[in-house]
């Protein structure tokens, strides 16, 4: 069984991946990681020399080969689900957890960054305007959590206590 981590940029899902991987054992994968490896360049560079759309198609590709993944955490990019019909592979995936956290938290965490493409013109109206476009295809996601707190014991707990193995 795969864990799929997916939300908003800076809410924490890579903290959270690696935390959960560590804790029950599971390989771990970092979508913007893999894509900034694969292609020898920032998330930042790739959308400066190659643009948003062949980012996208990265994304898109690594989806792909999720199928042959097993008992792995994937940390997905904020905007991966919701482009190509993503979140519906996802969900057939694996388990889909969203960590959805207050925008004014987002917001805090985002001021200390400067390495978000997305994020870097009229932050506060862009992260807003990208929670209303995205948070209805997050919530698709097989467990949403609330904030950060004690999020590895309730993703834990939640898939013990239902019909998922770990």
């Amino acid at each position: 069984m795969n864990i799929i981590i997916v939300g908003m940029p800076c809410s924490g899902k890579s903290t959270l991946g690696k935390i959960l991987s560590e804790k029950i054992g599971y390989s771990l994968i970092d979508t913007d990681s893999v894509i900034e490896n694969n292609e020898n360049m920032t998330i930042e560079e790739i959308f400066k020399k190659k643009g948003e759309e062949y980012f996208r198609f990265k994304e898109k590709e690594l989806v792909d080969e999720f199928i042959n993944c097993s008992n792995t955490i994937i940390v997905c990019g904020g905007g991966l689900p919701i482009y190509n019909n993503n979140m519906k592979k996802l969900n057939e995936i694996g388990i889909t957890v969203f960590l959805d956290v207050k925008l004014s938290e987002i917001y805090r965490r985002a001021m200390l960054l400067d390495d978000r493409p997305l994020l870097n013109n009229n932050l506060k109206e862009t992260l807003e305007n990208m929670y209303k476009r995205r948070i209805e295809i997050y919530r698709k996601a097989h467990i949403i959590i609330e904030g950060n707190e004690n999020a590895v014991d309730v993703i834990l707990s939640t898939l013990e206590s239902s019909r998922y193995d770990i």
